[in-house]
């Protein structure tokens, strides 16, 4: 009876720690893919005084001028800051991200909550302590992936800025903001 109740506690182990280990690869390699990627800039919308409006990525901030690309024939535009009226900051959504990193302390959590409750008496409808940490786990995942996303989702807003009347060193700030958002710093 002894070594029988052995061989399940290491048969439940193996499989929590199989499933531990399936997850922890599921959230490790969209970050994995993620950091191999090229970096590339965000994409400008800019209004311009005469009125016109421009789009593309912003490949690097020189002195007073933006360095765009177009996308649509992927030739670069040297755009002076003096000819600027409206510059918005089209941002990459971290919506997914945030998803991510809120399921796992979230699942943590509830897991814990729900190991801690224990054993129920036996009975026609009773729960291990470790049903109760996998049920709790999964909802408290799904509650922190859903705070998460929408954390990420709210950080990666565009950004839009009025550019009409700047002073010099509010544009400088407004230049090296710009620098974190380009392709080449």
């Amino acid at each position: 009876m002894r070594q029988n109740n052995k061989i399940e506690k290491r048969k439940a182990f193996a499989s929590k720690s199989a499933l531990a280990g399936f997850l922890i690869t599921v959230l490790l390699l969209p970050g994995i893919e993620l950091a191999s990627e090229k970096k590339t800039g965000n994409v400008l919308v800019l209004k311009m005084k005469d009125g016109q409006v421009g789009k593309g990525e912003l490949l690097a901030v020189k002195g007073d001028r933006l360095i765009l690309m177009d996308p649509d024939t992927l030739t670069d535009a040297n755009i002076g800051i003096g000819d600027i009226a409206r510059i918005k900051v089209v941002k990459k959504s971290k919506f997914l991200l945030g998803l991510g990193i809120g399921w796992l302390p979230g699942a943590a959590i509830g897991a814990a909550i729900g190991h801690s409750k224990g054993d129920d008496k036996p009975g026609w409808f009773s729960f291990t302590a470790e049903t109760k940490a996998f049920a709790d786990g999964l909802v408290g995942g799904l509650l922190g992936a859903l705070f998460g996303g929408a954390i990420g989702a709210a950080l990666s807003a565009d950004e839009s800025i009025d550019t009409g009347s700047l002073s010099p060193q509010e544009w400088d700030k407004v230049l090296n903001r710009l620098k974190d958002f380009a392709r080449i710093t």
